[in-house]
C-alpha cells in the first residue's frame, strides 16, 4: 500500500512522522528568509518546499494521525490539497482570490520548479518571482495567509 521511502504501516510512512514535517516546513522557511537577499530563487524554492511541506502536517492533523499515508508522499501540490478537505473551501467563490494564488503556484511547481533546480538563479525573472511571492504571501489572499488562518 505504501509508495516508496521507508516502509508502511497500514500505509504510514514510516520515516515520515508528524513531529518531523512540523520541524521541516518551519526550518525550511527559516532557512528561506535567510536566502531571500542574496539568492531570492533558491529562497522561493525552499518556500514552495515549505509550502508542500506544511499541507502534509495538515493531512495528518485533519486524518488525526502521526504519520504521513504512503499516498500522498509526492510533490504535486494539486494532488495533496485533496487529501486536506480543503479542496472545497478553494471553489468557493468567497476564495476566490486564495484559489487564484494557488493556482498561479500549482502551475509554476507543475512547469517551472524543475527547471529553477537546474538553473542559475537569474534564470528566475524577478516579475515571476514577485507574482510566486504574492501568490504565497497577499496579506489577504496569499497561500501561506489562508493556510494560517486554518483551525
Amino acid at each position: 500500500m505504501s509508495r516508496g521511502g521507508g516502509g508502511s504501516r497500514m500505509g504510514l510512512m514510516e520515516d515520515t512522522t508528524l513531529d518531523n514535517l512540523d520541524e521541516a516546513w518551519q526550518e525550511r522557511e527559516k532557512e528561506a528568509k535567510a536566502l531571500a537577499a542574496s539568492f531570492p530563487a533558491t529562497s522561493l524554492v525552499l518556500r514552495i518546499y515549505a509550502l508542500e511541506i506544511r499541507i502534509k502536517t495538515i493531512i495528518c492533523g485533519r486524518l488525526g494521525i502521526d504519520r504521513l499515508p504512503g499516498h500522498c508522499k509526492t510533490h504535486e501540490l494539486d494532488e495533496l490539497i485533496i487529501f486536506t478537505g480543503l479542496l472545497g473551501t478553494l471553489a468557493d467563490p468567497a476564495n476566490d482570490g486564495v484559489r487564484q494564488n494557488w493556482d498561479i503556484l500549482v502551475k509554476f511547481t507543475r512547469e517551472r520548479l524543475n527547471q529553477i533546480r537546474y538553473l542559475p538563479g537569474s534564470a528566475l525573472k524577478a516579475a515571476d518571482l514577485d507574482e510566486q511571492l504574492n501568490a504565497l504571501d497577499n496579506p489577504r489572499d496569499g497561500v501561506w495567509t489562508w493556510l494560517s488562518r486554518l483551525p
